[in-house]
């Protein structure tokens, strides 16, 4: 269709309310020629309803022409409701914002800090025992097959079979290790330590001993 016969429709096919609207700017004459002029070939109900939902919720050519092809590729009773209840569907056809890196660093670092802190307190809260118990050092140590002098790693795997307590706190450092480094592996990001800056996991990205025994792979 020419731009003269597109110009003639504005005045042959759309009601006069319609075509004030066109005049007075409420409506942009591309917006009534390319949508609102298809539809009142097919219904002049349709067309005024259609054109009040331009004026009322001030659409753009976009948000025009996605209620447009809306209206045109469903059926009566889409049609219908989309007439009905414009607002709902320009609503549905907004993209949420994308979440920011930034954001999403931050949100991971409070998660490390969160599990470092409870992982400690959860440590202190259980009841002390008479007796030497393995370090949380060393059960961290352990955790992650870094014991590998068979002096220090036979008495340790020995007191662990004997000592309820010590297999506990194994077990509390073996969840925060694990969640630590895959927070730091996730996230990419930096931390402060007592010995500097350091970008990256601050732990071994080799396959780690689990705290039970060390020929054992975590998961298996």
């Amino acid at each position: 269709m020419s731009w003269v016969s597109r110009r003639l429709a504005l005045v042959e096919l759309l009601p006069e309310t319609i075509q004030q609207q066109v005049r007075a700017g409420a409506i942009a004459a591309q917006v009534a020629m390319k949508y609102l002029v298809p539809i009142a070939r097919v219904g002049g109900d349709d067309c005024a309803r259609m054109a009040a939902a331009f004026v009322q919720h001030r659409c753009d050519t976009r948000q025009a022409g996605q209620l447009y092809a809306a209206w045109r590729d469903g059926s009566r009773v889409v049609r219908e409701r989309i007439l009905a209840e414009p607002e709902l569907f320009l609503k549905t056809q907004r993209q949420p914002p994308a979440v920011r890196p930034a954001a999403l660093d931050r949100d991971l670092e409070m998660a490390v800090a969160i599990l470092h802190r409870a992982g400690r307190r959860l440590t202190d809260a259980l009841p002390e025992m008479d007796g030497p118990h393995i370090s949380e050092h060393n059960l961290q140590r352990y955790h992650l097959g870094m014991v590998d002098d068979e002096a220090e790693l036979a008495p340790l795997e020995e007191h662990l079979l004997g000592c309820p307590r010590c297999v506990e706190r194994a077990e509390v450092e073996a969840v925060y290790v694990d969640g630590l480094r895959a927070g730091i592996i996730a996230g990419d990001f930096d931390l402060e330590y007592p010995g500097g800056r350091c970008r990256g996991p601050i732990f071994p990205i080799s396959t780690p001993r689990c705290c039970f025994g060390p020929h054992t792979e975590p998961g298996r």
